[in-house]
This record gives C-alpha cells, sequence and structure tokens, in this order.
C-alpha cells in the first residue's frame, strides 16, 4: 500500500483547514454556481483523486483549482464561503478527523464533530489548550481520545457521556474513531462523498483492515450506508462490522452494539478496548 502523507499536521487556529480541503470546496463551489460543468467537475476530481492515490501527495488539488479559476478572473474565497454558508459548515474552529491510536483494536466509524462549542472558545486558556491537543492528535501522539482532557468542552461531555459504561472498566479507552466529514456543522447535511483529505484516513482504516488480527472490532456508529460503500471502494475482500441498534443514541453499551444481528461479546469488547493498560482502573486512579 502506497504511503500518503499527513494533511493535518500543521492545523492551528490560524489555519483550521488543510490546502487541499480548502481548495477543493472552491471547487465544489464552482460547480455549484455553475462555473464549471458537471463533467468537468467529475473530470478534474478524478485527476486529483488519481495522484493523490499514486503519489500521496496532494499540492495537486491547489494547483488544479487555480488553472481553472485564474482564466475567469475569480477568487477562491468566494466560493468557499458561499459553499460553506450553504452548508453550515463551521470551518472557524479545529477540525477532527480523527480521534484517538490507529493502534488500536477497535476503530469506531461516526458521522462528523457537530456543532462548534463557541462559548469554551471565548476562553484564551481553553483556545491554546484545544489547539496543542488537537495537535498532538492529529500526529498520532495521543493513544486515546483527547476530548477526555478537555473539561468544559462540549466533545467532553460527549465522550463521556457515550463511553460511560467503558469508563468503569478503564480510565481512557483505547480505540481510534474516524469522522466520515471532519468539519463541524450547525446541523447534519449531505457530506460530499469525497474530500481531498478522505485519502488520509482511508488509508489509515485501509492499513488497519488489512492487518491480520483476530481481535479486531469495527464498529460503524452513523452514517452506516456512506460508510459501507466508501471501504467497499477501497477493495477490501471482507470486513465484519458491528452497528449500533439505537441510531438517535450512539453510546457503546452491551445492549447497543450488534453483528449479525447478535449483541457481540461485550466482555471481549472491554478486553479489547482497555488492552495495554493493565493498570489503567478507575478505582485506582481515584486513590
Amino acid at each position: 500500500m502506497n504511503l500518503i502523507e499527513n494533511p493535518w499536521l500543521d492545523i492551528s487556529w490560524n489555519k483550521t483547514i488543510p490546502d487541499c480541503d480548502w481548495y477543493y470546496f472552491a471547487l465544489l463551489g464552482a460547480k455549484s454556481k455553475g462555473i464549471i460543468k458537471c463533467d468537468e467537475f467529475n473530470f478534474v476530481t478524478k485527476e486529483i483523486e488519481d495522484y493523490i492515490f499514486t503519489q500521496g501527495k496532494f499540492d495537486i488539488v491547489k494547483e488544479k483549482v487555480i488553472q481553472l479559476l485564474e482564466p475567469e478572473n475569480i477568487k477562491p474565497e468566494a466560493l468557499v464561503n458561499e459553499w460553506i454558508v450553504k452548508h453550515n459548515i463551521q470551518l472557524n474552529t479545529l477540525p477532527e478527523p480523527y480521534t484517538g491510536d490507529p493502534e488500536s483494536n477497535v476503530y469506531l466509524l461516526n458521522m462528523n464533530p457537530g456543532k462548534r462549542d463557541e462559548e469554551f472558545e471565548k476562553v484564551e486558556y481553553n483556545r491554546l489548550k484545544y489547539e496543542l491537543l488537537t495537535k498532538l492528535n492529529l500526529s498520532h501522539q495521543i493513544k486515546h481520545s483527547f476530548w477526555y482532557h478537555m473539561k468544559g468542552h462540549d466533545g467532553y461531555s460527549w465522550i463521556r457521556n457515550k463511553t460511560n459504561r467503558l469508563l468503569k472498566k478503564t480510565l481512557y479507552p483505547r480505540f481510534f474513531m474516524i469522522e466520515y466529514f471532519p468539519y463541524h456543522s450547525v446541523r447534519g447535511f449531505e457530506f460530499p462523498q469525497y474530500l481531498p483529505s478522505y485519502h488520509y484516513t482511508d488509508f489509515i482504516l485501509k492499513r488497519w483492515l488489512n492487518k491480520p488480527s483476530e481481535n479486531k472490532i469495527l464498529i460503524i456508529m452513523r452514517n452506516n450506508e456512506k460508510w459501507v460503500r466508501r471501504i467497499e471502494e477501497m477493495k477490501i475482500n471482507s470486513f465484519p462490522y458491528a452497528v449500533l441498534n439505537n441510531k438517535q443514541n450512539v453510546s457503546l453499551t452491551k445492549k447497543n452494539i450488534s453483528r449479525n444481528g447478535k449483541d457481540i461479546d461485550f466482555d471481549d469488547f472491554i478486553a479489547q478496548i482497555s488492552y495495554d493498560f493493565p493498570n489503567n482502573k478507575k478505582d485506582e486512579d481515584a486513590k
């Protein structure tokens, strides 16, 4: 499998979206406004997709979009802003394409990060902490979800609530969660089937799926049909996956995770999500 560069390494408050996605949003905006036709959009997207897949780099996106827009004297900024406003995307906060440990035995496939926490972000200390933890997370330097360290943020409340049952057994559940769409939005919408940055998370997921192990647990939390199609496009022969029984409540609890119509072995799930942390018990942490 070809290696691919990580497009998320220079994310900060001054740059909350990698160039590859920013320019692709401009391309989506150009298509939406009829500046480029569907055939041309599909052709350019295929060129971008093939180049990233074979070269493992993202520089082509900016190059192709500028080639299209410069002759028309159209600024990408206007197209990006129009597209994100139309779809309620919040690019003025930090993204979350993934969180946790890519070497974990447990992968969780989610939808997107949801609405930003503006009140939390108003405090300078919170912003600095949020940026630091985001950088560590995006460079895979934290082996669990960084949200467990973000008390006071809506993301902290969400992760604690959804993994409450697991926290009775382990202080920091060890999983890797990928968001289908990496950016915050005010409410759900029809996510683009393709963004350049998807190549990186797809690379991590495909590598994990191809890794021989009897202990791997893949759970599609939301957006089942899109995730199944996305994995099928990776040409994986088989990928037994579990789903959540209650789509409105994505809590990781004993009766809410099933595979092939049967509840998974929750004790095994607990073991896999807390492996390599033998002393990581909540009662010990409380001492």
